[in-house]
């Protein structure tokens, strides 16, 4: 199994067994002992010239989120910069292939 597709699981699993959470959570300091993963459903997230910084700002508490109903192939890379812009560090990023039906609607997933 590949590195996406080792992803592609951990998102899977995140998705189908964290419990909901109220509005307001604790998030532990992210540090070299620790793992902080979240996963996140942005509605119909794209490339639409929105300010990402508060975005940013909540997923720089996490080393890695998985973000489903991508509808762009640009959004992660302004979300990275977003991100580097929070943190100064550098972040990645990768993303799936498109899902869907025909050219109307598609999503996909990523990690950043």
């Amino acid at each position: 199994m590949g590195l996406r597709g080792l992803l592609a699981a951990l998102l899977a699993f995140l998705l189908f067994t964290s419990p909901a959470f109220p509005q307001s959570v604790h998030v532990e300091p992210r540090q070299p002992s620790n793992l902080l993963v979240c996963s996140w459903n942005i509605k119909w997230f794209r490339d639409t010239g929105r300010d990402l910084s508060k975005l940013a700002k909540v997923i720089a508490h996490f080393d890695l989120c998985g973000i489903i109903e991508l509808q762009s192939d640009r959004v992660l890379q302004d979300l990275a910069t977003a991100l580097e812009a929070e943190t100064g560090e550098r972040w990645m990023y990768i993303q799936s292939d498109r899902t869907g039906s025909g050219s109307s609607y598609f999503e996909q997933f990523g990690f950043h």
